[in-house]
């Protein structure tokens, strides 16, 4: 087995043998970094906030009618050095890639969401055809943000080519990301656009169609109107709604094979723990589709 760490067991307070690290379908991982600017401060408190959130969250799922945690889910919470954006996407694209030599399929809880740039390149090196699917209200394409090139500003601006981007729930963004936004490898679903329009017979199967087989999702939750989650680096008004957000989710899970997901900006407000047990319940939810449609074994105890 890689050298991950030692599974905690803090995703829903997991117990032996399902929150086992060498027998655990999933692995949560917790990469508690923030380094660069733009937005509220604070997301290095997300993932722990995140964990302790998800021993709310019941095991049994109403939607699937199963308990995705009798497959095991192991969590992680790795140690890495404090270095600038560009030194960390190194650590974790090798971090990642020992991930998948171990067979896990893994949520990871960021933290500021420069880290896509590392998780996603550790998947491209093993799925040839990946799509990048990122769900936001910015769509983070600017060439650099305060003199920096890399950080969670410009994340998508570095992925710029190294594979297609498909981008659902933008609804900010500055006039260079304007114009890259929905031309060559980036196609961009506006958030006005997927409220007004027909969910499952417009909106959802456009967004399948543009998605290869293989597919990296990352949700800042961002995306999200700020009446339900307004714990993020940059709310914006307008977002969408939770059943938008699933419904989009399950789709992907069902038509298409989500290799790894990511779940970046949560900034912890004092009094305010909607917008972590919202982000781990989304964490259990693809869990949940995975499960589903991957019809996937429960471990034997």
């Amino acid at each position: 087995m890689a050298d991950l760490g030692t599974s905690t067991g803090a995703f829903l307070g997991l117990a032996a043998p399902y929150g086992e690290l060498e027998t655990a379908r999933f692995l949560v991982a917790a990469l508690p970094y923030e380094f660069s600017p733009g937005g509220r401060a604070g997301a290095a408190l997300g993932a722990s906030r995140i964990l302790e959130a998800s021993r709310r969250v019941e095991f049994f799922d109403e939607e699937t009618f199963r308990s995705a945690a009798r497959l095991g889910i192991a969590t992680v919470e790795p140690s890495f050095p404090v270095q600038p954006p560009e030194d960390f996407a190194q650590e974790l694209q090798a971090y990642a890639g020992r991930v998948q030599r171990d067979g896990k399929r893994a949520i990871y809880l960021g933290g500021e969401g420069s880290i896509t740039q590392g998780l996603v390149r550790a998947y491209l090196n093993q799925y040839r055809d990946l799509t990048l699917l990122q769900f936001d209200a910015h769509p983070n394409l600017r060439s650099e943000y305060m003199g920096q090139r890399f950080g969670r500003m410009t994340v998508m601006a570095r992925l710029l080519g190294e594979l297609p981007i498909t981008q659902v729930g933008i609804r900010s963004m500055s006039e260079e990301e304007a114009n890259l936004t929905d031309k060559g490898s980036v196609s961009t679903f506006f958030a006005s656009d997927v409220l007004a329009s027909p969910l499952r017979s417009e909106t959802i199967p456009a967004i399948c169609q543009g998605l290869s087989h293989h597919v990296y999702v990352s949700l800042d939750m961002s995306v999200f109107d700020p009446s339900l989650c307004p714990a993020t680096n940059l709310p914006e008004p307008g977002g969408l709604t939770w059943p938008i957000v699933l419904e989009i989710l399950k789709a992907v899970a069902r038509e298409r094979d989500i290799v790894a997901m990511d779940i970046v900006e949560t900034v912890p407000m004092q009094d305010h723990v909607v917008t972590e047990y919202v982000a781990a319940r989304l964490a259990y939810k693809v869990m949940g589709y995975l499960a589903q449609f991957r019809q996937w074994p429960e471990l034997s105890v």
